[in-house]
């Protein structure tokens, strides 16, 4: 901007509108890369459930199993939402990460649906699901409905970033 006096007293103001447009540039740019992140997370994210056939496993009323296809690939976390297991009177399921020689995450000692909240119960990349089964009767099915997203995504899914771009 420059001001510019004359010999008749009068004033003239310059402004330059360069300025004012390369920050509306910017802004818009800022704008377009939100609108992309914003974008991209909704791609990287879903849910899903999938069943998982303990009754597959049982003999006589028990089973332990170790491995199953259940877990994030690589790349993926998963946080499990909803943890569902019916179809037995008698007996206990439990649940745990990678194998039974740790911490159960989630017992069944009846049939039950149990939710949890966002990010409370994460499986990293690779991990598995693992259970044990101990007198059962019936015919025990499970199920487990989790948040799948992309390892990026993680500080976004659990509150610590907030859609920067």
């Amino acid at each position: 901007m420059t001001i510019e006096a004359d010999a008749s007293g009068g004033l003239s103001i310059v402004a330059s509108l360069n300025g004012l447009s390369k920050a509306i540039d910017g802004w818009c740019a800022r704008m377009d890369r939100e609108a992309q992140h914003r974008q991209q997370a909704a791609d990287a994210f879903r849910q899903a459930t999938f069943p998982i056939n303990v009754n597959g496993a049982l003999s006589a009323g028990a089973a332990t199993v170790n491995t199953t296809s259940h877990g994030p690939p690589q790349g993926y976390y998963w946080s499990i939402r909803r943890f569902t297991c019916q179809g037995f009177t008698a007996g206990t399921v439990t649940f745990y990460v990678d194998n039974t020689n740790g911490e159960g995450i989630m017992p069944f000692p009846a049939a039950a649906v149990n939710t949890i909240g966002k990010g409370e119960l994460l499986m990293h990349p690779m991990q598995r699901l693992a259970f044990t089964a101990t007198g059962i009767t019936g015919t025990p099915i499970a199920w487990v409905t989790v948040d799948i997203f992309e390892t990026w995504l993680l500080p976004w899914y659990i509150g610590a970033q907030r859609g920067q771009a």
